[in-house]
């Protein structure tokens, strides 16, 4: 019997302790919570059309904004630029290739972090100066407009939407990632009941099935 207790106890702890540092391995960053909910109602990015979205950054060391972005039919084959401003002026930028984003895929703008972002003023401009109609790209809307999250401006006219974005960081080192695991996972327990339950109930499963078949055998 406590043969038993003892692979229990060994299993949940690998599961509590070694499992997140086992995921940290392939991890470059992570989201700041989660993207707001996308609107039925989109927005077209073309030559003609710049977009300018104000935020301000709810984490240090931002070095991504990701975005859920319509390619309908995967036509668009052309860049798509992101320059990120603060009151200074540039700051970063990044560039995808529309051939490489599927239709209503969530993309991520990537670049170097920026040290002592947290709480800063940015905003981010998307362009495409080459996209031309019928090979347009489309960024969705928010019916949820976040606390850190500031107007948007299309072609300089300010709109009382705002479009569906997220913000990740990259962590300061391997522990603080594990950390950082260990937090948003303790944080998607608590904030959604069902999620908590379907793991506790598979959790239990495995383990339960585990030490049968070794009782059995």
């Amino acid at each position: 019997m406590k043969k038993f207790v003892y692979i229990s106890l060994i299993a949940i702890l690998f599961v509590v302790f070694v499992l997140p540092a086992i995921l940290s391995i392939g991890i470059r960053y992570i989201p700041y919570k989660y993207q707001p909910p996308l609107d039925t109602k989109d927005q077209k990015i073309h030559s003609e059309i710049v977009l300018r979205q104000d935020f301000t950054s709810p984490i240090d060391r931002l070095t991504a904004i990701g975005m859920s972005i319509r390619n309908p039919n995967l036509k668009n084959k052309e860049d798509i630029l992101m320059q990120i401003y603060d009151k200074k002026g540039l700051v970063r930028e990044s560039i995808l290739n529309g051939a490489h984003i599927a239709d209503g895929d969530l993309v991520k703008f990537v670049f170097d972090p920026i040290i002592g972002s947290k709480g800063e003023d940015y905003y981010f401009v998307l362009s495409a100066n080459t996209a031309i109609d019928p090979f347009f790209l489309y960024v969705f809307y928010s019916p949820v407009r976040l606390d850190w999250m500031g107007s948007l401006y299309i072609n300089n006219v300010e709109k009382e939407e705002t479009i569906s974005f997220l913000t990740y960081y990259t962590p300061e080192s391997r522990s603080s990632l594990i950390k950082e695991i260990y937090t948003i996972w303790v944080g998607r327990l608590i904030d959604d009941t069902g999620f908590a339950i379907i793991y506790i109930f598979l959790l239990v499963i495995l383990i339960g099935s585990y030490l049968y078949l070794l009782k059995k055998n």
